[in-house]
């Protein structure tokens, strides 16, 4: 309207399109019109499709390097504009497409060559954040863009070369990308095992150039992330030698008694678990907790890990009063913890004689809270205690959901001890909704062939033979 001054003419232009993407190329002639120069019309179009083949979006400063002849004027005009016009949003402080069809109606307007336009600028990208990237310094951007730009462009040999760059991995594993990245390597014809020996030999090979205590340390973590990428994926022979090299890694470059150290513990001991070598799991917890007590006070939340681990282990052994009795010691530091952060908005007293625990308080809404709770949950459920384990299940199910959201991963393991619950109660038409809506998580949040979701596929299925 400010273009053309006449609100009825523009209107009747709006009116004319048939479809959303007719009306976001209306608004697109509209800013080319505004703007005064070919080369303000052709760093416009340099942008809009630039953005639209990368996977998240481009950043504002990303864009500055891509085209430098783009001044911070220019940019902060087109942007604004683009930005009004509802062609582009900020998400992560990338510059994405507000609407699919928005993206459609560029792709139209500027692309019409066909693939060829669209590779070249993925091209462009590609050049950039390689030239962004080195072997031991990989940000976010670069782990999140690259492989996702040779997987559209089908070059399976340098997608499988960014991946065996151990920093691009490591940056996908840590920030939660765990089934894109597992889907990468299925591109490239490898299976989990082929995967993990791989990694593997690439690490060992990458150690051979490492020196000084700093490198050695980032090569420690390098290491306990592939130990626990290969646990998640339930290779545990395999996951034990690299989190076992991560041990010896930290105790020789650091100390034997290092923090660190207790955590390269803990991760092998977690492995140890879920591989039934509950003897090896419980040497290890024990150090890892002594290590940790002797490191930061026996009333440190980092203790409490440790104690919740070892009475979730004794828990699997069936030693439920030791389990009970490390479980309440873990809240009681937990709960400490929280008075000295001020986080503790009042207690809301829970049952007492009833449950069998002298008095359960609750502060500030935590994961850790809800952890503890559905674990509680867990051992009275085990004792055969139901009605005191439904109470702490449903807490920490309600915890987790205002926490975490209930689209979390973790509110599905509540959703799915619950289910087990009512299982047992022969309430089969409650254990049915909550292992669906435990198993829809899941699904959408974990890998398809991820031993969560085999577990609550396999539960539900019992369930229906039940029914």
């Amino acid at each position: 309207v400010g273009n053309t001054g006449n609100i009825d003419e523009t209107l009747q232009r709006c009116f004319q399109c048939q479809d959303t993407v007719s009306l976001y190329r209306l608004v697109l002639r509209s800013i080319q019109e505004s703007l005064q120069t070919d080369r303000e019309k052709g760093l416009l179009r340099e942008m809009l499709c630039v953005i639209g083949v990368s996977h998240n979006g481009v950043s504002e400063s990303e864009l500055m390097e891509l085209y430098p002849e783009l001044s911070s004027a220019a940019l902060a005009s087109l942007v604004h504009s683009l930005h009004k016009m509802c062609l582009l949003t900020y998400g992560c402080g990338l510059l994405k497409f507000q609407h699919l069809q928005a993206w459609e109606m560029v792709r139209l307007e500027y692309m019409e060559e066909g693939e060829n336009v669209i590779s070249a600028y993925r091209q462009k990208l590609v050049e950039y954040f390689t030239m962004q990237l080195s072997r031991d310094r990989v940000t976010w951007r670069s782990a999140d863009e690259l492989p996702w730009l040779f997987q559209q462009q089908g070059d399976k040999q340098k997608l499988h070369k960014c991946l065996l760059n151990l920093f691009v991995s490591q940056n996908l594993y840590k920030r939660g990308h765990f089934a894109e990245l597992l889907s990468y390597w299925q591109l490239v014809g490898k299976d989990k095992s082929s995967m993990a020996a791989e990694y593997f030999d690439s690490l060992k090979e990458y150690e051979k150039s490492c020196e000084g205590e700093e490198s050695m340390i980032c090569l420690a973590d390098l290491y306990e992330t592939l130990g626990r990428f290969l646990k998640d994926l339930g290779l545990l022979s395999q996951a034990v030698a690299p989190l076992q090299r991560s041990l010896e890694i930290r105790e020789t470059a650091l100390d034997p008694d290092h923090p660190r150290v207790a955590q390269s513990l803990h991760q092998l001991a977690g492995v140890y678990v879920q591989w039934k070598k509950f003897g090896n799991a419980e040497q290890l917890y024990k150090q890892a907790l002594e290590i940790s007590e002797n490191a930061y006070g026996a009333e440190h939340p980092r203790v409490a890990r440790e104690l919740d681990a070892l009475a979730t282990l004794y828990q699997k052994q069936n030693k439920y009063e030791q389990a009970e009795q490390l479980r309440k010691k873990s809240f009681k530091i937990r709960q400490k913890a929280a008075r000295q952060k001020g986080s503790l908005c009042g207690f809301a007293l829970l049952r007492q004689r009833a449950l069998q625990l002298e008095e359960l308080t609750l502060g500030k809404d935590t994961p850790d809270n809800a952890r503890t709770l559905n674990e509680l949950g867990v051992l009275y459920y085990l004792q055969n205690n139901l009605e005191t384990a439904e109470l702490f299940l449903k807490r920490s199910l309600e915890m987790r959901e205002r926490v975490l959201g209930p689209d979390h991963p973790d509110c599905a393991q509540s959703l799915n001890n619950l289910a087990a619950l009512y299982n047992e109660k022969k309430h089969y038409d409650k254990a049915e909704e909550l292992y669906e809506k435990a198993l829809d998580i899941r699904r959408r949040a974990l890998a398809p062939d991820h031993p969560s979701l085999a577990y609550t596929v396999k539960h539900l299925a019992v369930l229906y033979k039940k029914m």
